[in-house]
């Protein structure tokens, strides 16, 4: 009787002790900091860092007046000014062209983005495509063709709110040209070296991908397991399809005088 009582006693004061060791840890022990969950989506201080194409200058976006905007620096400065001064809504595509600078705007919050074109000191600002309900979006900012200087390639939904059509567009006049119409509907552009669209590409369904060719000459170099097919209703384009999915594999298209272009075909 006396050995269990013993035990029941040893066992009492274990858990006592542990007890105790616990509770002291725990006061010991501090609780992390609650860190405000507008921390995880604020806006970094700075990103989109970019080099002017004559290396003088370094372009960034950064907070100004509550919302996101391109700032432009040299290169020997700490600082930078802001050369867009939007306080409606951030600004987070933009590109250089030359001495301006290019970006896109949500101007009516419809996501039906306008083209504007700035110069690095702020002053000159002009509106590319201030079309309403026209969504635009760059293709090609043809930045090292020469004679081209002063030419982008654009696609706008102008035409038909169903069709984006290629333009070619003056980035300090907004003169356009349209390039194609584009009632075929195709999502993919692809331009040579001298800023001439060659090739257009779509998704049809949720398997095949079909290229379009829209100026010849354009040799294949490489076109296995590819199945080509030509239209007779249009002699000078040439259609190349897959139907299956996977694996990828490259088609290799090349024309004389300019680039290899890898093209990703699902299989």
């Amino acid at each position: 009787m006396k050995l269990v009582q013993h035990r029941l006693i040893a066992m009492a004061a274990a858990s006592i002790f542990f007890l105790a060791a616990c509770n002291t840890k725990e006061a010991k022990e501090e609780k992390p900091p609650v860190i405000p969950a507008e921390t995880f989506f604020k806006n970094p201080e700075s990103f989109g860092w970019r080099i002017s194409p004559d290396g003088e200058y370094i372009s960034y976006i950064a907070p100004f007046k509550g919302h996101t905007n391109v700032f432009v620096r040299k290169i020997a400065d700490s600082t930078g000014i802001p050369v867009t001064n939007d306080t409606l809504r951030n600004i987070y595509n933009y590109s250089w062209k030359g001495n301006r600078i290019l970006y896109l705007q949500d101007v009516g919050g419809d996501e039906n983005y306008q083209l504007f074109s700035v110069g690095l000191d702020g002053k000159d600002l002009k509106p590319l495509t201030p079309f309403p309900k026209v969504r635009t979006a760059i293709m090609d900012d043809m930045r090292y063709i020469p004679g081209k200087e002063k030419e982008v390639l654009i696609q706008m939904n102008k035409r038909d709110p169903r069709f984006f059509d290629p333009y070619s567009i003056n980035i300090e006049t907004g003169e356009t040209k349209v390039l194609y119409k584009n009632d075929k509907n195709f999502d993919g552009w692809y331009t040579d070296h001298t800023g001439l669209i060659r090739m257009a590409t779509k998704q049809m369904g949720l398997t095949p991908l079909s290229i379009t060719v829209l100026q010849k000459p354009l040799h294949l170099i490489h076109c296995s397991p590819l199945r080509i097919k030509t239209t007779s209703a249009f002699s000078s384009f040439l259609s190349i399809t897959r139907m299956c999915m996977y694996p990828p594999i490259l088609a290799v298209i090349k024309q004389p005088l300019w680039n290899t272009i890898l093209l990703p075909v699902r299989k």
